[in-house]
């Protein structure tokens, strides 16, 4: 299924070619427009979600990865690009939500206990952008980065393990979020359909680490590869 998303990129990109070789040649021009809209939505295929867990039972952390399925995405910016900067820089204000992941994989402890977990992880990004673009012409390649915060829910059951003495830790279900720091690379590249509208397909990589979710679990690393797809309104 990964596999399957990732091969999806090439046939956007294409897509929002030759929709741009179609449009009107006015669009051609350099955008003089400062501010704009967009909306984007696209593909999320995240990497293993890293635990680290807290068991002071043991004088010792507990780490584990759990296989996060793919997902989807949509979300909304603002934009402006300064007039000092002769077209090569915009700025971004981002917001995006990632859609239920889900997993169904085995936390495994340092002293061998085997805990399976099951449950689902969601995101809500927001996100300030500095993008590095190209501004002349109809197509204007860009990278960039973006911080912010990442509002990341986490809810599930863990079952009991097998058996191993008194280090045994017990199962249930748990539904924590927490308000973390975030961050993202972008690169892609916006195409000029018309005078008023653009087109984007871009690539994120993003990460975030919330730390305050439940009472064992010292920190979680969270990392996605984003494919997405936009339009946006000129004014």
């Amino acid at each position: 299924m990964k596999q399957l998303s990732r091969n999806v990129a090439p046939f956007l990109f294409l897509t929002l070619f030759f929709l741009a070789l179609t449009v009107d040649g006015t669009a051609q021009e350099t955008q003089r427009n400062k501010f704009y809209v967009g909306v984007f939505g696209g593909f999320v295929i995240p990497d293993d979600l890293e635990v680290e867990l807290n068991r002071e039972i043991i004088f010792n952390n507990y780490y584990g990865d759990l296989d996060l399925s793919n997902s989807g995405m949509l979300g909304a910016k603002l934009a402006w690009i300064p007039p000092w900067a002769g077209g090569f820089l915009a700025t971004e204000l981002e917001y995006h939500h990632i859609f239920n992941q889900s997993y169904s994989d085995n936390l495994v402890s340092l002293i061998g206990d085997v805990v399976r977990e099951k449950g689902d992880v969601k995101l809500d990004n927001i996100l300030l952008n500095a993008l590095a673009r190209y501004p002349k012409g109809r197509f204007h390649p860009f990278i960039g980065l973006g911080a912010g915060i990442s509002f990341f829910k986490i809810s599930g059951r863990e079952s009991p393990p097998r058996a191993w003495g008194i280090f045994t830790p017990q199962g249930g279900s748990y539904d924590d979020s927490d308000t973390a720091f975030a961050w993202q690379f972008l690169a892609g590249i916006n195409i000029d359909l018309t005078k008023k509208i653009s087109g984007d397909l871009s690539y994120r990589y993003l990460s975030a680490y919330p730390n305050d979710i439940g009472e064992d679990t010292k920190s979680l690393d969270y990392h996605s590869h984003i494919i997405s797809i936009g339009i946006n309104y000129h004014f």
